[in-house]
């Protein structure tokens, strides 16, 4: 089953690859065309960028600028640790010092210690999430909300689902995401909205806000474009959209619910990418468009401050950007051939790099592999969860430290 899962995965991210990678030029951004971004630096930064990978971990012992030595993750401070036998699948943080570990069944875990407090076992659950594409989870007053991509093996087919719980794990309700929102066609990108009353959600006809209250959808004016990613952000009570135009360009798009007719805004074509969104603001990474060469960046956006643009240490970094639950920090990790992982913490307000930390193959074995990362301001902590150490293999170890 996971071998064809996997296939599918592939030949999804080569759909997604195509639709976002279509265009082989831009067009120029015509004069009237409103820049939110124009206190970005025009000259491209990647020439900045020192490639220090290619010659191994040994280049990131010494901090460049401040000259502190990186941090090896057991040294760091005192880790706490959590072994889960057999556990490979999703962690999530869920607020209030918990995360919830996601696989056969469900753990529901303290962040500080690292105890088990609740957990559904696999044979009360009608699912498993080893066979979601993806999972967020998002917290209420009643429990949790656990929403993603469900895989179907019979027909190689996906189905948004959501598993409903209360605080104690109990009450598990399951739902067909499409039949609930009463969408018409398959839900590719979603976010869940005040509590789970509303669904912001676009398929391959349009975008569309389900509130579910009312039982009312609403059309989402976003002209030409095709959406490829949003989020909102609650503060401004805005959505920030990437897509392609109809000219195959990728822009990037707000809607501003503060008006009476909210319609969406484009800006600049540039190698918008994923955006992760919090409550006062987004990242969005930089991506991968044939033809076009990545500058080694991610953009935050604030109301207050627009687009801003910060350097990331590696070109390699700007796919896998982690975004805190708060948003005050983002993560990288950095696969180093026949070495091991770099793991960066950058401050989401002027992006300068906080934290470092180095897990070498020839400490923790050739088959260890850096799966999670969480990092949780609000209780001081980063979360990680790691598998392939070195004679526990068959499992997944949880790793808490201070941030």
């Amino acid at each position: 089953m996971y071998k064809k899962m996997r296939k599918y995965i592939i030949a999804c991210l080569l759909l997604l690859a195509f639709l976002t990678g279509c265009s082989k030029e831009y067009a120029t951004v015509d004069e009237d065309t409103k820049n939110i971004s124009e206190n970005i630096n025009e000259e491209n930064i990647s020439s900045e960028i020192m490639g220090r990978l290619e010659h191994g971990l040994g280049n990131y012992l010494i901090d460049d600028n401040t000259g502190e030595a990186s941090k090896d993750i057991d040294s760091a401070n005192e880790a706490k640790k959590l072994f889960l036998n057999d556990f490979s699948g999703y962690i999530c943080y869920a607020g209030n010092e918990k995360i919830l570990c996601l696989g056969d069944g469900v753990k529901l875990i303290n962040c500080n210690n690292l105890e088990v407090l609740n957990e559904i076992q696999s044979e009360d659950l009608e699912i498993s999430f080893y066979d979601f594409w993806d999972c967020e989870v998002y917290t209420n007053k009643d429990g949790y909300s656990i929403i993603g991509k469900l895989y179907n093996e019979q027909d190689a087919s996906t189905q948004l689902t959501m598993v409903e719980c209360n605080q104690e794990l109990g009450n598990i309700n399951l739902i067909s995401v499409e039949e609930w929102a009463g969408a018409e066609r398959e839900i590719m990108a979603y976010e869940l909205l005040e509590n789970g009353k509303k669904l912001l959600y676009s398929t391959m006809d349009g975008f569309y806000l389900y509130d579910s209250v009312s039982g009312d959808t609403t059309v989402l004016d976003i002209g030409d474009v095709f959406v490829l990613d949003f989020a909102y952000i609650e503060n401004s009570n805005q959505i920030l959209i990437v897509g392609n135009n109809s000219n195959s360009e990728r822009v990037l798009g707000c809607i501003d619910f503060t008006e009476n007719t909210p319609k969406a805004e484009i800006y600049e074509s540039n190698l918008w990418g994923k955006i992760r969104d919090y409550s006062g603001g987004a990242l969005i990474e930089e991506a991968d468009v044939y033809g076009k060469e990545k500058a080694g960046q991610i953009f935050s956006y604030t109301e207050q401050h627009g687009i801003r643009q910060y350097p990331l240490t590696d070109l390699e970094e700007s796919g896998s950007i982690v975004l805190s639950y708060k948003g005050g920090y983002y993560a990288t990790k950095t696969l180093v051939k026949n070495e091991g992982y770099v793991l960066r913490i950058y401050s989401s307000e002027d992006g300068h790099l906080a934290h470092e930390y180095l897990m070498t193959y020839d400490k923790y074995g050739e088959e260890f592999r850096l799966n999670n990362i969480l990092i949780c301001e609000d209780i001081n902590k980063i979360i990680l969860a790691v598998n392939g150490l070195r004679d526990q293999k068959e499992g997944t170890w949880l790793i808490a430290i201070d941030l």
